[in-house]
Order: C-alpha cells, then structure tokens, then sequence
C-alpha cells in the first residue's frame, strides 16, 4: 500500500505560522507537518499548543519541529532538501531590515 500522506513544511513562527499550524493540525488529514523557525523553544511550546488543541478535538497530528534560520542559506537549503515537502508555506517576515540595508 502506497504512503500517500503531504509532507507540508511551515516556515516561521508568528500568527499567521500558527493559524496554518493550528488549521492542519486539527484537519484530520494525515499529513506530516513540519515547523521551522529559529527559536526552538517558542516553537516547541507552539506546536505543544497545536496538538493539545487538535487532541481535544480528537486529531492525533503529526508534527515535526525543527531549527531554521533563513538568514543561513545552505543550511536552510540542506534542511529543505533533508525534510522534503510537498509543499511549502513561508510564513516569515523581515524583522531586522538593517540587516538588508548594510549589506
């Protein structure tokens, strides 16, 4: 039998990060969801809060966290290529643009 679950790859961690979250995790779908920003612990303790919620509603999601920093390409890159979604949500956002404006 062929596995025919999404590989759906959330990058960021913010409010709109979390609603997609929230919005797959409590889906029933079988995806495998992954979660990627720099902070681990914000987003550990987020994806605890996503899949408590979707427990209530008697999901059982699979959800993946891991450390991504956009700013570090290659290893974003390698981390992209290791995780290999279907599909990908960038939920990010430029929160430093100095870094940009120096460059």
């Amino acid at each position: 039998m062929q596995d025919d679950r999404r590989t759906i790859l959330i990058v960021g961690q913010g409010v709109l990060a979390g609603a997609v979250l929230d919005f797959l995790a409590q889906s029933g779908e079988r995806d495998r969801i992954v979660i990627a920003a720099r902070d681990m612990d914000k987003l550990n303790r987020r994806v605890n809060l996503a899949r408590y919620t979707a427990l209530n509603l008697g999901r059982e999601p699979e959800i993946e966290a891991r450390a991504m920093d956009l700013m570090d390409g290659a290893r974003s890159a390698a981390l992209i290529a290791s995780i290999a979604p279907d599909i990908i949500f960038n939920a990010t956002t430029v929160s430093m643009p100095k870094v940009f404006d120096e460059r």
